[in-house]
């Protein structure tokens, strides 16, 4: 069961902290979210992880947090970032200097609202996830 529950913890640190630069472009909106650095990725740098990770082994579930400290690269004119999580893994809330973010999930992707924002400041988001898929 221990071991279990340190693959999904991998999962799930893997999942939010890796994104795909590399690839063709391709037709679908699924191709588009995780083919290709998107837009909304391109204009931000990550800088650190903090993960905090809470297995619920009777009910088969984990929920935890993450820091994550980026950088502001470019101009970001969408005013989105995307982040990308895994079903059956979800974000339950994020907050950006105290203040919750709006975002929506689109397929493994969730596109978040974030406030204007100049090169080369430095934010950290903190991400609230969970799942139930031990």
């Amino acid at each position: 069961m221990y071991c279990r529950t340190l693959k999904y913890i991998a999962i799930i640190t893997l999942s939010i902290v890796y994104s795909n630069s590399f690839g063709q472009k391709n037709n679908t909106k699924a191709d588009r979210l995780t083919a290709a650095q998107t837009e909304e990725q391109a204009w931000w740098d990550v800088k650190r992880y903090d993960i905090e990770i809470a297995p619920n082994i009777p009910q088969k579930t984990l929920s935890g947090k993450v820091f994550l400290t980026y950088k502001v690269t470019a101009a970001n004119l969408k005013r989105k970032l995307q982040l990308d999580l895994k079903s059956p893994f979800n974000i339950d809330r994020v907050t950006l200097a105290s203040k919750s973010l709006t975002f929506k999930r689109v397929l493994n992707s969730f596109l978040l609202d974030i406030p204007a924002q100049s090169r080369n400041e430095t934010h950290i988001l903190e991400i609230h996830y969970s799942g139930n898929n031990l």
